[in-house]
């Protein structure tokens, strides 16, 4: 799953992200007035990473000119990803970029159809707003001729690779389990620990029911010192790929075993196509479908990662199926037969 997967709940893609991460470090101060742009919490978060630096604010001049120098870059470059990218082993600007994706991805939680009121206890995501959504049209596809005594079988055999930083996919799903299902919150927790869920460039914090000591609510408006511990959690490009700080291996794997293969709002970056695709392993010769969206790719591109899709499942298996006139809901629409699980849930052959 891409950033388009998350567009259907509101949430911004790589060009609307870009124009708020400019927002977010378009830090200017006004004599008298203090800070009158910018975001404030990020400023403090700068402030209690060099305080000790250097014993003047040369630091911290340092710091405010990098953002600024991010802020001007943004028209000129396809994503904040491959900003970090191109400055890789820059320090301050690795710094500057992950803590302004740290707080336009909480607001962009925030401002999305999933967001709820967590300080309310009977607080629910509103499902009517996400009715027309490739996550309801995934959960009824996932939950159709299933109880719940047969889930857990059924969710082990669905594997999400998540490139987005948010968490809207596991909040959905654990929202969604305990209203379809009538399960309380420790089962809807209990259930959710039978699928696998990869994020190869981290994500901004566990969610409160994930157990994790270092969680965040969903879109919540967070301190700067908590800023900070977030911003950690996100990878670049090569901190990603590297098969010693992610799980490229074990990624690998569950694409070499799938038989199903199915991309969402996924912009087809030569860097992430490169990580897919196993090097040096004997894919199983098993018919794969696979299935993508490529909605606005043009078709001479389309092709082109065609091309590179098989490289990816297997030459001489099914040829990709790769739809630019489709979003995710629409895929979800046109495929749904296609995308049935069988109602023998042993073997859960497609």
């Amino acid at each position: 799953m891409g950033a388009g997967a998350s567009k259907e709940a509101k949430f911004p893609t790589g060009d609307k992200l870009k124009v708020e991460i400019a927002k977010i470090l378009d830090i200017r101060f006004e004599t008298g007035s203090g800070q009158i742009s910018g975001d404030k919490t990020l400023v403090e978060s700068i402030k209690l990473q060099v305080p000790n630096k250097y014993r003047s604010n040369k630091s911290l001049d340092l710091h405010l000119d990098t953002c600024w120098r991010i802020r001007d870059a943004m028209p000129l470059t396809a994503s904040i990803d491959n900003f970090v990218d191109i400055h890789r082993g820059n320090e301050e600007v690795e710094l500057c970029s992950k803590l302004a994706i740290v707080r336009a991805i909480l607001g962009a939680e925030r401002e999305s159809n999933l967001w709820l009121d967590g300080t309310r206890n009977d607080s629910r995501i509103n499902f009517g707003l996400i009715e027309k959504t490739w996550f309801n049209k995934f959960f009824c596809c996932l939950s159709e001729n299933c109880s719940a005594e047969q889930l857990p079988e059924r969710l082990k055999t669905v594997k999400l690779i998540i490139f987005n930083y948010d968490r809207c996919v596991e909040h959905y799903l654990y929202q969604v389990l305990q209203t379809c299902y009538c399960v309380r919150p420790h089962q809807a927790v209990e259930l959710l620990q039978n699928i696998e869920i990869f994020h190869p460039y981290g994500k901004v914090g566990h969610l409160p029911w994930e157990k994790n000591n270092a969680s965040v609510a969903f879109g919540e408006d967070i301190m700067a010192s908590r800023l900070l511990e977030l911003a950690v959690q996100i990878k670049t490009f090569a901190e990603g790929t590297d098969p010693n700080s992610s799980d490229v291996s074990d990624i690998r794997n569950v694409l070499n075993e799938a038989r199903i293969i199915i991309f969402l709002g996924f912009a087809f970056h030569p860097i992430n196509l490169k990580f897919l695709t196993s090097t040096g392993v004997s894919i199983p010769k098993t018919k794969k479908f696979c299935l993508a969206t490529a909605h606005d790719i043009s078709s001479s591109d389309c092709e082109i990662i065609k091309d590179d899709l098989k490289k990816l499942i297997g030459e001489g298996l099914a040829s990709p199926i790769i739809r630019n006139d489709l979003k995710c809901y629409e895929l979800f629409q046109q495929y749904g037969r296609s995308l049935r699980f069988t109602k023998k849930l042993s073997s859960m052959a497609p």
